[in-house]
């Protein structure tokens, strides 16, 4: 079962920059870090949300210093966190009563989920001190002080050095807010008796940002320059949040197509060549249908499109290549419309060079995306397979790739746009998938995770994938943003033959700072052979090892495309091509389709951890094909709607488990959620579903033990199947 819920948001305000505070004397500040309005009392649940400023009074002061007066003309029109308390309903239900009760456009904007819990769901909001004080007994109001605009373990972070390395600082505007107006100001603001002048850049998209960049970026901030320009920041009515940009970088350390798609490397006289001393050879073949079933079945992912950011593409690989000039490299250059696009292309059917229009030697963004889509033709030898042994082709190789550029030559970090800016370059193309091996070192809800899930909420059938970071060896909560994000599916890194079984010492882990599940998913990531790049090169079938969650990541993008290619194929619900039954699926009923096959690996019997999320990637698991080993049933309820204390009930038996390919019954639930702020570090899910599974015997399963969870959005349940068993999941 699958839900999309919907949220409802109206209304405008135009904004500018002004200042919220007079002078304070330590009294005051003391007050301003446990602010009170008549209105404002908060139960000690809603007062959680306030810890992430409450202990941070000490630099709090140091910000609060020298705080300039108000001026008497500027409208009060001010950003508030509001919490609805009434009990009687549940979290996206308090929010439409918020936006519902708030619909005057002229004066107030729902803006981001900051806080949802059993007793309480608040978020951001902008309005008059007027109707802040009119609000109903069940609405609890906070003003938005500057401490709340900062991102979780603001103070240890900054004292503990976890910026030291930053260049630049991401401003997140509120509601409305005139984004020129506001860049015109803060950029005259931040003017230094020394010179300094950090360039101020506004990045449009849903939720307007600003950017902040040290004149010698990527040289960090200076530790003075960097807390003033917070300090300012702080201070602006039309700024919602402030998050100091971590640098982001490529996640880098042969992703067995075999593995993730069966499991099951086997040659036609039965030796498993999952070990070392049993490789197929020209004598003894690989068993094509039993390792590589969904390629043998014509399961490619032909017809998807597969978006891909990172450090650049070289094209003129023979993994990629296509002899037409308007396909070739030189189209880069001579599309003056950097957004054009050409689906006749054999593979690269769109280069956005937001930095530059190529990739560096043995580069990072040429291995992924062979890793992806990756094609060996070589257009001065006779056609191949894909089947071809000589070639190290993609997990999708019969799907087209986007690119979007974003480093220029060889650096260490990359330059990210806004992604709702990157998503939407490539969607009319129709890319409905993209593949993001990069990240920060933060495991909590940045703006970057807030934009996928965003975009994902919004565009139900977009599917983001990104790498769970490097960082596994700092163990728990090592888990990087943007994976961090609710409706992405984030991938760590497994171990490649010989001993697939096992996970990779490198592979962040979770959970994130509000507690959810991470990664969702693994996939091999060790030693991946795919194309290299050699920009001096026309043409090759040059290839590279590389090893990271990196490699895992591009391979479960292009596991998503042969998902989406077996549905539109018409393969569901009986396992054999019906173009009759042809249908697309939502980015939650990919989800749930992956996540519901993943197998747990290694000595464990739990259902899923924070180290390998739901388990190895098993394609076979997940998508049933009649006459072949993996046959058995599936059913999907997609674009359910379940409103306030409703249930939807399914019924299901077993006629025969002898006949069934798989030894038990697995059952997973996952949606979309809405986004939550940045500031957000508990309770963040919105929506609370439950997945529940009731036995013939009466017996009833849970996702977690005993207990429901109410933290994650994928929910998973697993039992044995016997003959004639029945069962009902609601």
């Amino acid at each position: 079962m699958t839900l999309h819920s919907t949220l409802l948001t109206v209304g405008i305000l135009l904004v500018c920059c002004i200042v919220l505070f007079t002078s304070l004397d330590k009294a005051d500040q003391a007050d301003l870090m446990n602010p009170t309005l008549t209105s404002f009392q908060p139960t000690s649940s809603v007062f959680n949300i306030h810890t992430i400023f409450a202990s941070d009074t000490a630099l709090m002061s140091r910000i609060l210093e020298e705080i300039p007066a108000v001026d008497d003309s500027h409208p009060l029109l001010l950003p508030y966190v509001v919490c609805n308390t009434d009990t009687t309903l549940l979290g996206i239900h308090r929010l439409r009563s918020i936006s519902t009760y708030f619909d005057n456009p002229s004066h107030h904007h729902v803006y981001q989920n900051l806080h949802n819990s059993d007793d309480a769901t608040c978020v951001i909001i902008v309005l008059s001190d007027m109707d802040a004080r009119s609000a109903p007994d069940t609405f609890v109001l906070h003003p938005l002080t500057p401490s709340m605009k900062f991102p979780l373990d603001f103070t240890s972070n900054f004292e503990g050095g976890v910026y030291d390395d930053t260049s630049s600082i991401d401003v997140e505007l509120c509601p409305g807010a005139n984004i020129e107006d506001t860049t015109s100001i803060i950029s005259s603001l931040l003017t230094f008796p020394d010179g300094y002048k950090p360039p101020v850049t506004p990045s449009f998209g849903s939720e307007p940002h600003i950017l902040i960049s040290s004149p010698s970026s990527p040289l960090p901030f200076s530790a003075s320059h960097f807390l003033t320009i917070l300090t300012t920041l702080s201070k602006c009515s039309s700024v919602c949040n402030v998050e100091p940009a971590l640098p982001i970088k490529p996640l880098s350390n042969k992703a067995n197509n075999i593995i993730a798609q069966s499991g099951n490397c086997m040659t036609e006289s039965g030796k498993d060549c999952n070990k070392n001393d049993a490789l197929p050879s020209t004598s003894d073949p690989l068993d094509k249908v039993t390792s590589l079933p969904y390629w043998s079945a014509g399961i490619t992912g032909s017809g998807q499109v597969i978006q891909m950011s990172d450090t650049g593409l070289d094209i003129d690989n023979y993994y990629f290549y296509d002899k037409r000039a308007k396909c070739s490299t030189n189209f880069v250059f001579a599309n003056p419309n950097r957004n054009s696009f050409d689906k006749d292309c054999r593979k690269v059917v769109q280069y956005f060079s937001y930095s530059d229009s190529d990739d560096y030697y043995d580069g990072h963004g040429t291995h992924c995306a062979g890793t992806a889509v990756g094609r060996l033709v070589d257009p001065n030898d006779p056609p191949t397979t894909i089947f071809d042994t000589s070639a190290e082709n993609g997990f999708a190789p019969g799907a087209q790739i986007a690119f979007f550029d974003i480093m220029s030559g060889k650096q260490e970090y990359l330059s990210i746009p806004n992604l709702e800016y990157v998503f939407s370059k490539a969607y009319d193309i129709p890319a409905r998938t993209h593949s993001a091996s990069w990240g920060s070192s933060v495991n909590y809800l940045t703006s970057t995770s807030n934009d996928i899930d965003k975009y994902v909420y919004e565009k139900d059938d977009y599917v983001v994938v990104v790498a769970a970071g490097n960082s596994g060896d700092l163990g728990e909560g090592s888990i990087g943003s943007p994976a961090t994000a609710k409706n992405c599916i984030a991938v760590g890194a497994s171990n490649s033959k010989p001993n697939p079984d096992a996970i990779v010492w490198f592979s962040s882990q979770g959970p994130t700072a509000d507690g959810r599940i991470k990664p969702d998913i693994v996939a091999p990531g060790v030693n991946t052979l795919s194309a290299r790049a050699d920009p001096n090169k026309i043409g090759g079938d040059d290839v590279s090892s590389k090893s990271g969650t990196s490699m895992a990541t591009p391979l479960v993008a292009g596991a998503v495309a042969i998902v989406k290619d077996y549905f539109q194929q018409g393969f569901y619900p009986s396992g054999a091509k019906n173009p009759s039954h042809s249908m697309d699926i939502s980015a939650a009923t990919v989800k749930a389709v992956i996540i519901n096959g993943a197998v747990m690996i290694g000595q464990t019997s739990e259902l899923r951890n924070n180290i390998m999320g739901f388990g190895l990637l098993r394609l076979s698991r997940s998508l049933p094909l009649t006459g072949t080993e993996y046959a058995f049933g599936l059913y999907i309820s997609q674009d359910e709607k379940v409103e306030q204390a409703e249930t939807s009930e399914y019924s299901f038996s077993v006629a025969s488990a002898s006949a069934c390919s798989l030894s038990g019954v697995s059952a997973t639930l996952v949606w979309s959620d809405p986004p939550a702020s940045s500031s957000c570090f508990k309770d963040c899910m919105l929506s609370d579903l439950d997945l529940e599974v009731t036995l013939s015997g009466g017996d009833t399963l849970l996702s977690v033990g005993n207990s429901r969870d109410s933290v994650n959005n994928v929910e998973r349940i697993r039992w044995a199947a016997s003959s004639e068993a029945t069962f009902k999941v609601k």
